[in-house]
C-alpha cells in the first residue's frame, strides 16, 4: 500500500501487514502507526478533519500540554498552539500524580502517549489529575498498552519506596511496601530500553473505561478509525488511542477568529497564486511564440544561405567571373 505520512508528508509505500503498532514505518520520519494514530486524533478532534500535522492552522488561542511528545510533533505543535511538551521520567517534568492547581482547567487538550503505564500506583489519582488541566470541554488524546482481558495486570501493587538496582547483570527492582516489607522483582519489562522506563501495568480496556469515568469523562472513545491514506491499518483490536473528555469540544470563539484569519490569508494565497499562475501561462504562450519566430527566422536564413552558397558554387558564376562580368566576391 502508498500512504502519505500525516507527521511529515512523506510519500511511503510498504504491504500493509508489515504497519505494526511500534514498528516505524514511515522512511522519512520513522514514525509508527500509534504515533500517526494519536496525531490523527487530535486532527480530528480539533478540527473534525484528517489534516496533516504540517497543515494544521496556526491558533495560537489554543492551548495543550504534551506529556512525552515525540519531540518532532512537539516542535510543530509549539509552532502551531500554545503548547508545551513535558517528560514523567526527565525534565521538563511534569508529574501526573500531583496536582497543580495553578494549571486546572487551563488546557483545551492534553495529549499522553505511553504514560500511563508507568505511573506509580495509584494510577487513579494520575488519571483525575490530568483530567483536572481540561477546560469543561477540553479533551485528552491517550494511548496504553491495553489488553482485553477483565482486569488491568498490575506489576507490582505495593510499590511505595523502591528503587532500581543490578546484580548478576541483570536489573531488579526492590521495593519497601508501606507496611516496611521488603520486596525483589526481576523479568522487568522497559520501555524504550533497559534501565530506561519500567511498565508498571498493563491496562484492561474494561479497567480503562472504569477509571477514566472516575475521574470525570462521560466521552470516551476507543478510536479504531482505519486510515489508510496516512499509513494507520489497525492489526489488533486493542491498545488503540483513546479520547476522553467531559463535554463535545468545540472551537471558542476566540479560535473561531484565527481560524478565520487563517483561512483569509489561504485565500489572498490562493488568488495570489492564480495571478501568478496566470501571469506564468502568458509568458510561456509568449516565449512559445518567440521560439517559434526564432525557429522559423532560423530556417529562413538556412534557406538564404543555402541560396547564396549554391550561387556562389554555380558554374554560371564561375564563367561570369571569367569574363569579368558579375561580382567580384
Amino acid at each position: 500500500m502508498t500512504f502519505e505520512c500525516n507527521i511529515c508528508g512523506a510519500p511511503n509505500e510498504m504491504p500493509a501487514e508489515a504497519l505494526a503498532r511500534e514498528a516505524a514505518s514511515c522512511s522519512h520520519c520513522n514514525s509508527t502507526v500509534r504515533l500517526r494514530a494519536h496525531l490523527r486524533a487530535l486532527s480530528v478532534e480539533l478540527f473534525n478533519a484528517e489534516l496533516k500535522l504540517p497543515d494544521f492552522p496556526v491558533i495560537k488561542s489554543i492551548r495543550g500540554l504534551g506529556m512525552s511528545d515525540n519531540q518532532a510533533c512537539a516542535a510543530v505543535l509549539a509552532e502551531k498552539f500554545d503548547y508545551r511538551n513535558t517528560y514523567y521520567h526527565q525534565p521538563p517534568s511534569f508529574d501526573t500524580t500531583r496536582p497543580v492547581t495553578a494549571e486546572c482547567g487551563l488546557y483545551d487538550f492534553v495529549l499522553a502517549g505511553e504514560v500511563f503505564e508507568h505511573v506509580t500506583p495509584p494510577v487513579e489519582s494520575a488519571f483525575r489529575t490530568t483530567l483536572d488541566l481540561l477546560k469543561p470541554n477540553g479533551f485528552l488524546v491517550l494511548s496504553v498498552p491495553y489488553c482485553l482481558e477483565e482486569t488491568t495486570r498490575e506489576h507490582f501493587r505495593d510499590l511505595h519506596d523502591y528503587n532500581l538496582v543490578e546484580a548478576g547483570g541483570h536489573l531488579a527492582l526492590v521495593n519497601r511496601t508501606r507496611e516496611g516489607e521488603w520486596q525483589v522483582f526481576d523479568n522487568l519489562v522497559f520501555h524504550g530500553g533497559a534501565g530506561s522506563t519500567l511498565e508498571l501495568r498493563v491496562f484492561s480496556e474494561a479497567d480503562l473505561r472504569r477509571l477514566l469515568a472516575g475521574a470525570g469523562c462521560s466521552r470516551v472513545v476507543f478510536d479504531a478509525a482505519q486510515c489508510p491514506a496516512f499509513g494507520i491499518v489497525h492489526n489488533d483490536a486493542c491498545s488503540l488511542p483513546v479520547i476522553a473528555g467531559r463535554e463535545p469540544y468545540g472551537l471558542s470563539r476566540e479560535a473561531v477568529g484565527e481560524l478565520a484569519a487563517e483561512y483569509l490569508k489561504y485565500r489572498e494565497s490562493e488568488t495570489l497564486f492564480r495571478k501568478l499562475s496566470a501571469h506564468l501561462l502568458m509568458v510561456d504562450a509568449e516565449l512559445e511564440e518567440r521560439t517559434r519566430w526564432s525557429l522559423a527566422l532560423q530556417t529562413h536564413n538556412q534557406n538564404l544561405q543555402r541560396t547564396l552558397d549554391g550561387y556562389r558554387t554555380s558554374r554560371w558564376t564561375h564563367l561570369g567571373r571569367a569574363f569579368g562580368l558579375g561580382p567580384k566576391t
